[in-house]
């Protein structure tokens, strides 16, 4: 071995508590590096980049099985305009009984073979796939908490069939609620009712609205003017899923640069005060021969050692930890199979090998400048002249003498005092930040809720005749009341679109309670219904 190579081992040993000091320290920091990165690159576009993955459809369109048939499908797919397509699907819409509840919304329930195909490929989150009859597949994302095992009855359907959950997926873009295997969709059917057909649409070009409906228009050229039943645009699911995880993306981005520039700043804090402590083991390296080169080597060497060790293990805690904090994000943007992508732990370890040898290379060249006494001689004090000023202005201070050394320390070593300086301020932040988004989630949540009044009186099970007009009157009677509005809400499935959509009659001035009118409807924009008896005959679009 080398006589440098000696010198490193030797002082790796030697020095056991800095080097498990640089070892911890980029360990902490590589994990949290991993973490904030990924954060950070889970957060760019999370729809356009599951979409992508997935190859999610275009358009999603729901076919009368009374109207059209599968032959003319799979030729309506033959358009020019249509790139890739999936389907003809049975469908089938069905209201499920759990535990005895029957307050659930109607299913769409789509009878696929597999989770594959070349369009809208569905994440397998949980379980298997159904493949017999009794199974049933949840959509993550639907109104059903999927939960394996549970067991979902059709008491209104001829033979009162059951089916078990068996598996959890999630479509990027929302085709169904529920997948079966296609032999269970005829008994999902109501006596005498045909069902429908699903067919899932990639066009050659639909980054607008008007180009998905000029494809949808093409491929249902040929079919007869009753046979659509519904049309879904990827743009619909896509604003919907943008406007959900606007709220956490900003704050996640943040989270994770945070995290990023506190791991850069602690492994350089801690890398330089580890070198720096060594000047007069410097001064005596270049006593007994060392050139200031050979210096600076040996403890580059010696700082990445144990740096090479916390990198390999925080990598790997990383990744690890990465688990349950993607699983959420998934959870939260709507997404499926979110990971660490390789190219974050390369670029996670190289940074941190740069950081290290940077910071080591710094420190080690300016104290392997000093003169061979004078680094001898100076050992872990700063060079004279340094922060005298400072010295001499606090040592006039009323104080005692430890704390007027104390407020000139940072004066007489500028860089580290900055860099330490930094450090608290950005972990201030982090604190201060982590305790606001806290609070600010909340007030979010309590107005999405619309949870703002002061007294919310839920219907009993006895009915009140007049208590449309009777309850209004009583509550306007009372001088304590300064507002009040009454809101009914009940749900609507719309064909086309999976699960349904909720629907809400005000009574009274809403506005306060958190709903606002963005804009008032437009002709052959959105028909709203205002007096009872209305016909729901007019195409609904959101």
């Amino acid at each position: 071995m080398s006589a440098a190579g000696r010198v490193i081992s030797a002082g790796i040993r030697r020095r056991k508590v800095q080097t498990l000091v640089v070892a911890l320290a980029t360990l902490m920091a590589v994990t949290a590096s991993v973490l904030g990165a990924g954060l950070v690159a889970a957060s760019d576009a999370p729809f356009d980049t599951a979409f992508a993955r997935e190859r999610g459809a275009h358009a999603t369109v729901l076919y009368d099985a009374a109207q059209t048939d599968v032959q003319h499908l799979s030729s309506a797919a033959a358009a020019a305009a249509v790139a890739s397509s999936a389907g003809p699907f049975a469908v089938a819409s069905a209201t499920p009984e759990i535990k005895g509840d029957a307050g659930y919304a109607p299913l769409t329930v789509v009878g696929r073979p597999g989770p594959d195909g070349p369009v809208d490929r569905l994440t397998l989150t949980e379980g298997t796939w159904a493949t017999q009859p009794g199974q049933v597949v949840l959509n993550v994302d639907g109104e059903i908490f999927p939960e394996l095992g549970l067991r979902l009855d059709f008491p209104q359907l001829p033979g009162k069939p059951t089916l078990t959950v068996v598996g959890v997926a999630r479509s990027v873009t929302r085709s169904a609620s529920a997948w079966v295997a296609p032999s269970q969709i005829a008994g999902l059917l109501p006596a005498g009712r045909p069902g429908g057909y699903q067919m899932l649409y990639r066009f050659r070009s639909a980054a607008t609205a008007a180009e998905v409906d000029a494809g949808t228009a093409e491929v249902n050229a040929g079919l007869g003017p009753h046979a659509v039943a519904g049309v879904q645009s990827w743009l619909t699911a896509k604003e919907e899923a943008d406007r959900n995880t606007a709220l956490f993306i900003p704050f996640l981005v943040a989270f994770g640069l945070l995290g990023l520039i506190m791991s850069v700043l602690i492994v350089g804090n801690v890398v330089a005060g580890a070198v720096g402590t060594g000047i007069r083991r410097i001064g005596i390296l270049k006593a007994v021969g060392f050139t200031p080169g050979q210096v600076v080597l040996v403890y580059i060497a010696q700082a990445l050692v144990p740096a090479f060790a916390g990198i390999v293990m925080g990598v790997i805690a990383g990744n690890f930890l990465a688990r349950p904090v993607m699983a959420d994000a998934e959870q939260v943007y709507g997404s499926a199979s979110l990971t660490i992508a390789p190219w974050i732990d390369l670029a996670v370890a190289a940074g941190a090998v740069l950081i290290v040898g940077l910071t080591a290379w710094a420190t080690a060249w300016r104290a392997g400048r000093l003169r061979t006494v004078e680094a001898i001689a100076v050992g872990r004090t700063p060079r004279p002249g340094r922060g005298q000023r400072a010295a001499r202005l606090t040592a006039r201070l009323p104080l005692p003498r430890a704390v007027t050394l104390g407020l000139s320390r940072p004066f007489a070593r500028p860089a580290r005092a900055l860099a330490m300086t930094t450090a608290v301020l950005f972990g201030a932040i982090a604190v201060t930040f982590a305790l606001g988004l806290g609070s600010t989630l909340d007030h979010i949540m309590t107005a999405r809720a619309h949870d703002v009044a002061d007294v919310t009186v839920r219907p009993g099970e006895d009915s009140v005749a007049d208590a449309a007009t009777g309850i209004p009157s009583a509550l306007s009677a009372r001088p304590e009341t300064k507002a009040f509005y009454g809101e009914g809400t009940t749900q609507m499935t719309i064909a086309g679109t999976p699960g349904f959509t909720n629907v809400i009659a005000f009574t009274g001035d809403a506005s306060w309670g958190g709903y606002e009118l963005l804009r008032p409807g437009l002709d052959g924009d959105i028909e709203t219904w205002r007096n009872t008896g209305d016909a729901c005959t007019e195409e609904v679009q959101r």
